[in-house]
Formats: C-alpha cells, sequence, structure tokens
C-alpha cells in the first residue's frame, strides 16, 4: 500500500520533496547508513550481487562532465520566450530554464557524440523531447539516417525494444533517451563483447 511505500522511502533516508514526492538526503553519513540498511535487506536473502571487478574483460565506463555556460545570455532569453508561449505560473518558469539550457546544449553533445564514437557506442540522455528531437535530427545529419536510435515515452513498445536491440547488436552509432521512457530498466550493454 501507499502508507508502507512512504514507510519504507522514509525508513532508507529519505525526507519529502518540496515539490512533491520525496528527496534522498544530501547528508552522507546518512546515506551511508540507508544504503548499508537496504544493502541488508536485499543481500543475500532476496538478490544476488555481481560486481563489474569480478567480470574478466568487462569495458571502461566513461563519464565525461563538462561544465557549459552560457554568458551571453541565450538560455534566459529563450527560457523567457518558451515561458512566454505557454503562459506557464511561476514554477513553470524553472522548468523552461532547465529546457532552454538542454536545447542549448544540443550543439556540444553531437561535439562529444562524435568524439566518443570513433571508440565506443554512444547513449545519451536528455530530459525533454524539443532538444531530444534535435539531437536525434542532428546526429542522424552525421552518423547516417539508420545509425542513430531513439527511446522515448512516444513510442510504441515495439519500436522501443527495435531501438534497445538494434544498439545492443551494434547497428547505431548512438542512442538517445529520454526520460518519458525511464518507466522500466533498459538493457544497453553488448552481449557479444565488440
Amino acid at each position: 500500500s501507499r502508507l508502507n511505500y512512504i514507510s519504507w522511502l522514509m525508513r532508507h533516508g529519505c525526507t519529502p520533496g518540496t515539490f512533491g514526492g520525496f528527496d534522498f538526503s544530501a547528508d552522507k553519513e546518512k546515506q551511508a547508513k540507508a544504503f548499508k540498511r537496504l544493502h541488508g535487506e536485499i543481500f543475500p536473502a532476496c538478490g544476488a550481487r555481481l560486481r563489474k571487478a569480478e567480470i574478466s574483460g568487462f569495458p571502461q565506463t566513461v563519464l565525461d562532465v563538462k561544465l557549459l555556460t552560457d554568458e551571453t545570455g541565450k538560455a534566459k532569453k529563450l527560457a523567457v520566450a518558451l515561458h512566454a508561449a505557454n503562459g506557464a505560473r511561476a514554477l513553470e518558469e524553472t522548468v523552461h530554464c532547465r529546457q532552454a539550457l538542454e536545447i542549448l546544449k544540443v550543439p556540444h553533445l553531437v561535439d562529444l557524440a562524435l568524439d566518443y564514437a570513433k571508440t565506443s557506442k554512444v547513449v545519451i540522455f536528455l530530459n525533454f523531447t524539443e532538444p531530444l528531437q534535435m539531437l536525434v535530427d542532428a546526429l542522424k545529419n552525421e552518423f547516417g539516417h539508420n545509425e542513430v536510435g531513439v527511446v522515448w515515452g512516444e513510442q510504441t513498445e515495439p519500436e522501443r525494444r527495435f531501438n534497445l536491440a538494434s544498439f545492443q547488436a551494434n547497428k547505431f552509432d548512438a542512442l538517445v533517451c529520454n526520460i518519458q521512457a525511464g518507466g522500466e530498466g533498459a538493457n544497453m550493454h553488448d552481449p557479444t563483447g565488440q
């Protein structure tokens, strides 16, 4: 039941969020205690754990974090335009700022994808539909129409399965995903080791 779920969240380091939902504690000590409690409840009675160090030949994962700033003020102008076009309330203005920043990141994401695709297959996660479509179009222009897959909330389940399977079979150089498709886990590992 919902009450049991909320109680479970609270026991495991979550607090009610400002905008609804729940936030996980930012306190490192509370996080460590919550993870230890979770680990004890899951392992070994309800689950098994395999660490990547235990798998020979496990490929290296590369996370590249770059700070992209907007000294030009384009993000604020775009956010104001999005806000005005939608007649939004104050809270939605923050969402439009995030959307504007994501739109402005598209050219940088294309450059990063092209660099990484020289040695690896690339997965990019976005939050909003408009930048997702912009990125997919730009990548298809660079890689070729049939070399880019997409996983997003507007797809049918067969389309989603096809895109994930094609990515796993190394048929796509890049896969673009958005949060609307996050209702269930997705396997993107390389089963053939290539």
